[in-house]
């Protein structure tokens, strides 16, 4: 029968590899008479399809790679050895790496009522200002792919890294991914005296890097592998306020001055509503957004930027040095005072 063709003659015996990451390795022999060997060697040649295969259990076809190998028998015929790949699935091999402790930052601040406080004190303060910090353990499981992609196509970041991956309160089996946190609860000192409220709820914010990358190349398909160390940033649960407590003392940025008012430029402290400001003897309040009218000055306040406020105050006279003090206030009472000086211009330097 082998004799009396001149087809392309398909040996027995294919053999096939299946690996984790989808990745199809197919062999097998053909063999064609000597005279048809050109012929046949311009159709299997690297990424034609395997010929005479019906390509399972690959999904989009089995292609050659690499070149075949060719050996001239004494029989009179001309074998090809080839191999050729293709993909079984498109999803590959997800694996759950080995567990790495490490921690998680958890951070507040708060502002209480100094017990302490003395308005005759130079430098004391009605409320003192306190930080906290707190590290806890956590087990991490890092996420593995194996797959098979198109020879060159872009890769995408996988998008069941939780689901496969996660992080853990350690020695327990308590999942950050999903596990919520209120900042009493963390910082008991945080009980229901402070504001905002205490049972607001926080969630680490997860990332997941990059961390190893091999891509191999099998002609018409690329086998990857990749590597992920998922991270989780600090928590800053924010400042909290003593209920009762009036606000910090407020920072002056900047004061400019023209010939008949002055802008002053300050950083309002947190759960501060108002300003208080005190100059040639009269004493001025209005809330953030709002004015105030004396005998002979008056002020108004811009609403609170994301850092910074502007205090407007009128009623100046040209060419005089002026000696003030801000506080800011809340529905509590105000707060210890900053004290500033400037000048203001001349008409004519004003309008020049």
């Amino acid at each position: 029968t082998y004799h009396g063709t001149s087809n392309l003659i398909a040996l027995p015996g294919r053999t096939v590899q299946t690996y984790p990451s989808g990745l199809v390795r197919v062999e097998r022999s053909f063999v064609c008479r000597k005279a048809d060997v050109a012929t046949y060697r311009k159709q299997i040649k690297v990424g034609d399809k395997m010929p005479n295969d019906d390509g399972a259990p690959a999904i989009d076809g089995l292609y050659i790679f690499p070149d075949p190998q060719e050996t001239t028998r004494d029989d009179g015929f001309v074998e090809f050895r080839v191999t050729a790949y293709g993909r079984s699935n498109e999803t590959g091999q997800r694996l759950s790496l080995l567990k790495v402790r490490s921690s998680l930052l958890l951070r507040a601040n708060y502002r209480r009522v100094n017990l302490f406080y003395s308005p005759t004190e130079a430098g004391s303060e009605s409320t003192i200002n306190s930080y906290l910090e707190t590290q806890i353990n956590t087990e991490t499981i890092n996420v593995g792919y194996k797959f098979c992609v198109l020879a060159n196509k872009k890769i995408e970041t996988p998008k069941d890294i939780r689901e496969i991956g996660g992080m853990f309160l350690a020695d327990t089996d308590i999942d950050l991914f999903s596990q919520s946190f209120t900042a009493a609860k963390v910082f008991p000192v945080l009980d229901g005296s402070f504001v905002p409220p205490t049972n607001k709820q926080f969630s680490p914010v997860f990332s997941a890097t990059l961390r190893g990358l091999e891509r191999l190349n099998f002609g018409s398909f690329d086998e990857i592998v990749m590597q992920f160390e998922i991270t989780a940033s600090p928590i800053n649960f924010g400042s909290f306020f003593q209920a009762g407590s009036v606000p910090a003392k407020p920072e002056i940025e900047s004061v400019e001055s023209n010939y008949n008012t002055a802008n002053v430029k300050m950083i309002p402290p947190p759960y501060s509503s108002g300003v208080r400001i005190t100059i040639g003897g009269i004493t001025l309040s209005a809330p953030y957004g709002g004015s105030a009218t004396g005998s002979t000055f008056s002020i108004s306040g811009g609403t609170p930027s994301v850092q910074y406020i502007t205090i407007r105050i009128s009623g100046l006279t040209q060419n005089t040095v002026y000696s003030a003090s801000i506080a800011v206030t809340n529905e509590n009472g105000s707060s210890a005072s900053a004290s500033f000086q400037f000048l203001t211009k001349s008409f004519s330097e004003s309008i020049s």
